[in-house]
């Protein structure tokens, strides 16, 4: 019961975090910046704390660790690059193209860590 409602709310923000990460980036995208700090830093931040954190809780009470599951290991490697590229994406300063090209690449790594995680799999679609 407590692994299904964990995993639910796990979904469930993989689901909010990369809608607002998308919203976020079609902002930069049309150069119309967000005026509001807390949906710019503070929610999407907040939500994707809790996403670490039920991933986590997640793997510890299914007895996956990244040292012993490669596809965990891949994931976290790719949440670590999602994060650099995202972070480019939607920093204040940069070109326009450039930022465009980290928010697709962005998109593409997110894309990859969902079917891995989906396939448990460093190779999802092999």
């Amino acid at each position: 019961m407590i692994v299904t409602t964990l995993w639910m709310l796990h979904i469930s923000l993989v689901s909010l975090s990369l809608s607002l990460f998308i919203w976020r980036g079609i902002h930069m995208w049309r150069e119309a910046p967000i005026q509001l700090h807390v949906w710019k830093r503070i929610i999407p931040d907040m939500i994707d704390t809790l996403l670490l954190i039920s991933g986590m809780s997640l793997a510890y009470i299914l007895g996956f660790a990244p040292w012993h599951d490669d596809w965990l290991l891949i994931k976290l490697v790719g949440l670590i690059v999602y994060i650099f590229l995202g972070f480019m994406a939607l920093r204040e300063f940069g070109t326009l193209w450039l930022k465009r090209m980290y928010f697709m690449l962005a998109l593409l790594v997110a894309t990859y860590m969902i079917a891995v995680a989906h396939s448990q799999s460093v190779f999802p679609w092999h």
